[in-house]
């Protein structure tokens, strides 16, 4: 992260995120067990396998309907998060409130479980990579990778009401507002198949 970055983040903590730690943003979840998912729902689970430098800022995740944006949850350092949704297509999002907002579009069968890493990128925040199951791209079930995200991942996190609180913040949400333009200009721009590298298809549902 550049020094601009850590000046923009201590800048924007001061008038606008409490402490993440006391309390917390995100908490262990009721039950670490990762569940089947439901024979009328998709189980989608988001993957943030990064180290603790990387992962020190939580990663707000957020569903979108139009220009709505509704945060289901926040990750950080080797955690994970599960989301059930009804199957067909959806489009989510990610930030961290210091750099760029990544999409992910998404279609989904009921009684599947679909990954989806929340990658880190130098500078440019937390994208959202489908998680094939094939070699057909390097984000894939395949190899040792998958093995090394699944046990970097072993604590499974629910938001916190403080999550829902900082992330909600009237300075935060027109940074995220800005950074959200951006995005969709920039989304707009995308080849079919630039497109296509991040969106979650039938296909990509794990062998349970």
């Amino acid at each position: 992260m550049t020094k601009r970055a850590v000046w923009l983040f201590l800048l924007l903590s001061s008038a606008s995120f409490a402490a993440f730690d006391p309390p917390p943003v995100f908490v262990d979840a009721p039950s670490q067990e990762l569940a089947p998912p439901p024979a009328d729902k998709a189980q989608i689970v988001f993957l943030e396998p990064v180290n603790k430098v990387q992962g020190y800022f939580p990663v707000g995740l957020y569903e979108l309907d139009g220009d709505t944006r509704t945060l289901f949850a926040i990750t950080g350092s080797q955690t994970r998060t599960v989301l059930l949704v009804d199957p067909g297509k959806h489009r989510f999002m990610s930030t961290n409130v210091l750099t760029k907002v990544h999409f992910l579009d998404a279609d989904v069968e009921a009684g599947k479980r679909y990954y989806v890493l929340v990658r880190f990128i130098y500078n440019e925040g937390f994208q959202l990579r489908p998680i094939r199951t094939t070699t057909v791209s390097d984000f894939n079930m395949v190899g040792a990778d998958w093995k090394q995200w699944i046990t970097d991942t072993p604590r499974n996190v629910v938001k916190a009401p403080l999550g829902d609180e900082q992330f909600g913040k009237e300075k935060v949400v027109k940074r995220i507002d800005k950074f959200y333009a951006k995005a969709v200009e920039a989304w707009n721009k995308k080849t079919p198949a630039e497109r296509e590298e991040l969106h979650l298809v039938p296909g990509d549902a794990s062998p349970l």
